[in-house]
This record gives C-alpha cells, sequence and structure tokens, in this order.
C-alpha cells in the first residue's frame, strides 16, 4: 500500500480541523437565528376568526349605509330633471333607456363610494372603524400596508365572498392560517390583535 505523502497528510488534517471550528461557529449562530425566529412568530398577532370578523362588518355596515345614502341623496337633487313639487300627471316622462343609463351610472358611482371607504381606512391604519372596535388589522403578506391594488381586489373578491353565501367567509374555517377567500386573493390578511391594557384609575 502506498504511504501518503507527509505534507498531503498534514494538509488533510488542517482542512479537517478548519471545518470543525466553523461547524462550531456556526451551530449558535443558526440557534440564535432559530431563537429570534420563533420569537417573531410568536409576537406576531394570528390570524382573526370568522366571528369577530363578522361583527366588524355589522359595525361597518351601519356606516356605511348612512354613507350610501347621503352619498344617493346628494346627486339624486342635483341631477334630477324631475322638480321637488312634480307629480306624476305634470307630463315629466323618464324613457327606459334613461333610466337604464341612470341605473348603472348609479351602480358604479355607490361601488366606487364602497371601495374609497374601505380603501381609505385600510390605506390609513388598515382599520375600520368596526375593525378599531373588534381589534382587526388588515395587513399585506409581508406586515406592510396593503396597496390600493390589494384594497380594490379585496373589496371585489370580498363582494363574491358574500354573493356565494358568505362562503368566502366560512373559508377562515377550513383553512390552517384562517384566510378567507378574498384574504388569498389580495395577498392580505386580517390580524387579531391584543386588547390594550386597562388604565389605571
Amino acid at each position: 500500500m502506498r504511504a501518503e505523502p507527509k505534507g498531503a497528510a498534514t494538509k488533510s488534517k488542517y482542512v479537517t480541523k478548519k471545518v470543525k471550528q466553523r461547524k462550531k461557529q456556526t451551530a449558535p449562530q443558526q440557534t440564535a437565528k432559530a431563537a429570534t425566529e420563533a420569537t417573531i412568530e410568536s409576537a406576531t398577532p394570528p390570524n382573526a376568526g370568522v366571528v369577530k370578523r363578522l361583527g366588524a362588518m355589522v359595525y361597518d355596515f351601519l356606516l356605511l349605509f348612512a354613507i350610501l345614502l347621503v352619498g344617493t341623496a346628494i346627486p339624486s337633487l342635483i341631477f334630477s330633471d324631475m322638480p321637488l313639487t312634480a307629480t306624476p300627471g305634470d307630463g315629466e316622462v323618464v324613457t327606459d333607456i334613461q333610466q337604464t343609463i341612470s341605473s348603472n351610472i348609479l351602480t358604479v358611482y355607490l361601488c366606487t363610494l364602497i371601495f374609497l371607504f374601505y380603501g381609505w381606512f385600510w390605506r390609513r391604519s388598515g382599520q375600520t372603524l368596526g375593525m378599531q372596535v373588534w381589534h382587526l388589522k388588515v395587513v399585506s403578506k409581508d406586515g406592510n400596508k396593503p396597496s390600493w391594488g390589494q384594497c380594490i381586489l379585496r373589496c371585489l373578491v370580498g363582494l363574491i365572498s358574500i354573493a356565494a353565501g358568505g362562503m368566502g367567509y366560512w373559508w377562515v374555517w377550513l383553512d390552517k392560517d384562517n384566510r378567507s377567500w378574498h384574504d388569498i386573493a389580495s395577498s392580505t390578511k386580517v390580524l387579531q390583535l391584543p386588547k390594550p391594557p386597562k388604565k389605571k384609575k
């Protein structure tokens, strides 16, 4: 059997020693990194459940209903051709085509108000008034404020979630991360924030 040159054997031992030293240095670093990640994960609020989401929706619906009521009354008073004192016998006639156009414009107008309502709150603080009451907050997947594009997509899919018999919301019970359809589609999530500590008297 051919003997290994002395220089090669020394070099091999040196390399082995270096590898062991690196492993010893890397192990504490990996442990510290894992501990940091675990701390961050434990500090992140959990995703909200269905009940509190629906509770926030009820609060927001009451406010949104008042906004849409005022929002509908204003253009009706400004753009209506019929005098306030007019009666059907005054000869004021609106054709079916005009009614259809007016209806479509009104629908787009009201949808825009809804998007602006939710988008403004979500972009500003991640919370509507109802969400503040229930300690909920909308954030993007990376934890930052959602973009306008995410807000619009969230609203659109949210309407689909409701139109599907609420299935988009019940999906929270099936998803392991408590995400609804609009959470998944818009790459956002709804966090359940901890209650603020009570002020001492």
